[in-house]
């Protein structure tokens, strides 16, 4: 929340950043006002575990960040593109449109 409410986080258009929480990166996206890039890394299970809404009979070779990134699709505006980074196993890359 500090980050959203300082003076980079209001100007920054571009972050790469960890979350110990799934939920900070909806924050991130709704009080950023000029992001328009998150390039973002789960640090720990934490971010991974399973909320009321997710459906626990998922297929057992979905991988924790798929499960993320269905997450985040279905919490975030369709205005979001969300993917997994072709770089890293870790990272999830979320392109933000007006």
């Amino acid at each position: 929340m500090a980050l959203t409410r300082s003076r980079l986080g209001i100007q920054c258009q571009v972050l790469s950043i960890q979350v110990k929480n799934r939920e900070s990166i909806i924050i991130l996206v709704q009080k950023m006002i000029n992001l328009q890039a998150l390039h973002v890394e789960c640090e720990n299970e934490r971010c991974h575990e399973l909320t009321e809404d997710d459906d626990e009979s998922d297929d057992e070779n979905t991988t924790n960040r798929d499960k993320v990134i269905q997450w985040l699709k279905d919490h975030l505006s369709s205005t979001c593109l969300i993917s997994k980074d072709p770089d890293s196993t870790d990272y999830i890359r979320i392109w933000i449109k007006d």
